[in-house]
């Protein structure tokens, strides 16, 4: 064993000319959408991961753009939609600043620094031109024209809870989320009041002129995540974590009126009031993404504040619904998705009007091994980028299921994603769906480097025959398999267990997989296989901090490297000669 050499990356390799000149080709999509709302003037603003947009109704044309280059954490829109609060870290060292837009001339009109910690949420005032900020438990007011300090709501408050309780369909516990923290705030349409949300099982109302706690709504049960006004300030709507009920209460005499139905799963995204204060819009989210055909929830319902009555309800075929906006005339409604996925929604005729899916987000991605395609998904949606022409190339929503587990083909032909009791193969240049592999439960999807089979942490699956599948054995106290590798050629096929030490070997004959024997590692982590120039297969199991190697013969008495300090992510060089390696002192690259 012999190591080349060890060095740094950013000392050996980049140096600060060819820094210079390490510049992006290209892009994908149009960036990372945050939100998204309707202005009075049936516009709509989108706030982007790097810039804020005007676009015009139905989003063909960028009108303006403004706040470029800015790293916030949350924009808040006042009520009458004419200015922004922009929470923003300028440097990253002097702490969280608020900015306050002018949207009519995009004009930055004030920079506050509040003298909290940090700023998680703000709430303007429709009555005058206050400022309510808040971190964690405290709450401040500011005068945003002036940059007056106003001071601090003080007030002897109920306990705070920083768990709470919950017994539903999906099971029974508790969760727990840090320090204790306002969770929603909002004025009073007068500007006397501002109503609290917390990890308290009562909203407050404050008194926003002497700055003190004057009462409660009581018999909230759980945290308070949403409170909103009737913007005739009649009324008060609040909900709590992982429940779809809905409260209405007197504002003025802070008295329970009724509690809405509103359909039996998921979790309440928005509380909206027309502008007449007649109707409540309630927009509820599928809480558990493993959704069955008849446990989505991801509609907007329209109650009459006055009878309760439920008048309405819509939505699109997307589920994971995060955010919901109405146009003025209360005829357009906006949905914005996890994967911010945008749909203009026609509410009288109950019709998709425009759909923005250009956008990248999703907690899983691959990119094609010929470097042509880049498949993004979550539970929800998946799509397909053409990487040479940096477009979207397809969007593919499941019916009443969650995708899962994602893999592409050797020859980057076929994309295999898990959809519960099937893993589809789909065409990666149509999304069509070309075979199903009848597999429940799967969390894991390899292809062989053939690509002729597919492997799951249970089966082993013919892709050009589908019917034709091994069941793969399983050794010791293993239920499954989490880490699946095949040996160039499919030859060869190792598994390993998450929290094992044993990676198994089976050697492929007449078309069968043959259990051979157990490697005691010293490594848990991924098995890998390693191209050999003389065609003995070479095993590397990797996690972050450590790589073992060895020479797969009879037995596995050749150990190559052992205890390596270098970690994923790992790369070998198409001849199976050099090993590219991570480490705390840079990349290391070994013979």
């Amino acid at each position: 064993m012999k190591k080349l050499f060890v060095f740094s990356l950013c000392l050996a390799l980049f140096t600060s000319a060819i820094a210079a000149a390490v510049e992006p080709i290209g892009s994908l999509g149009e960036g990372f959408l945050q939100q998204a709302h309707f202005l009075p003037d049936g516009t709509i603003l989108r706030v982007m991961a790097d810039r804020i947009e005007i676009v015009n109704p139905d989003g063909n044309e960028i009108i303006d753009k403004f706040a470029e280059g800015l790293n916030w954490g949350r924009v808040t829109l006042s009520p009458d939609g004419a200015w922004l609060a922009i929470i923003t870290d300028l440097d990253g060292t002097r702490g969280t600043f608020i900015e306050i837009w002018e949207i009519a001339t995009r004009k930055l009109i004030r920079r506050l620094e509040p003298r909290l910690d940090s700023v998680r949420l703000v709430a303007f005032s429709s009555a005058a031109p206050l400022l309510a900020v808040t971190y964690r438990d405290q709450i401040e007011l500011w005068n945003w024209k002036d940059n007056d300090y106003r001071g601090e709501m003080t007030g002897e408050r109920r306990p705070s809870n920083n768990c709470y309780s919950y017994s539903d369909d999906w099971g029974s516990g508790s969760h727990c989320s840090g320090p204790a923290g306002v969770l929603s705030l909002t004025f009073s349409p007068d500007g006397n009041f501002l109503a609290v949300g917390s990890q308290r099982p009562d909203a407050e109302i404050w008194d926003v002129f002497t700055g003190k706690l004057v009462g409660h709504l009581e018999g909230h049960v759980d945290w308070v995540t949403h409170v909103a006004y009737s913007p005739d300030g009649r009324y008060i709507t609040t909900a709590r974590p992982r429940s779809t009920q809905v409260y209405l209460w007197n504002a003025q005499t802070r008295q329970l009126i009724q509690t809405l139905p509103n359909g039996d799963e998921g979790v309440i995204e928005k509380l909206l009031f027309s502008a007449d204060s007649q109707r409540l819009y309630v927009a509820t989210r599928t809480r558990n993404w493993l959704v069955d055909p008849n446990g989505r929830n991801d509609y907007v319902r329209v109650f009459d504040v006055h009878t309760g009555v439920q008048l309405n309800e819509f939505g699109d075929e997307l589920f994971i619904l995060e955010d919901f906006s109405l146009s003025p005339d209360e005829k357009i409604a906006l949905f914005r998705y996890y994967m911010s996925e945008v749909v203009l929604w026609d509410i009288k005729h109950s019709h998709r009007l425009a759909f923005w899916a250009d956008y990248l987000s999703g907690y899983d991605w691959t990119l094609s091994p010929d470097g042509h395609s880049l498949v993004m998904v979550n539970g929800a949606v998946m799509k397909i980028w053409d990487v040479p022409s940096r477009s979207l190339r397809k969007v593919i929503v499941p019916h009443n299921r969650t995708f899962r587990e994602l893999a592409i083909s050797p020859d980057s032909q076929t994309i295999a994603i898990g959809q519960d009791p099937w893993i589809e193969l789909r065409d990666i240049h149509t999304g069509e769906v070309t075979a199903q592999l009848d597999q429940s439960g799967h969390t894991v999807i390899t292809f062989s480097q053939t690509g002729q089979r597919i492997a799951t942490e249970r089966l082993i699956f013919d892709v050009n025959n589908p019917d034709t599948r091994q069941v793969l054995e399983l050794r010791g106290d293993y239920w499954s398999y989490s880490y699946i590798a095949f040996s160039v050629g499919d030859a060869y096929l190792a598994a390993s267990n998450k929290k094992a030490n044993l990676i198994h070997l089976w050697e492929q004959q007449d078309g069968k997989y043959v259990y051979q024997y157990a490697l005691h590692s010293p490594v848990e982590g991924v098995p890998t296989f390693i191209p050999s120039p003389d065609s003995v297969p070479i095993l590397a199991v990797v996690n972050s901090k450590r790589v073992a190697v060895w020479e797969l013969r009879e037995q596995p008495q050749r150990l190559l490297m052992l205890d390596l300090d270098a970690g994923w992510p790992i790369h070998f060089s198409g001849d199976g000669r050099y090993l590219f390696a991570n480490s705390g002192e840079g990349l290391q690259i070994w013979d």
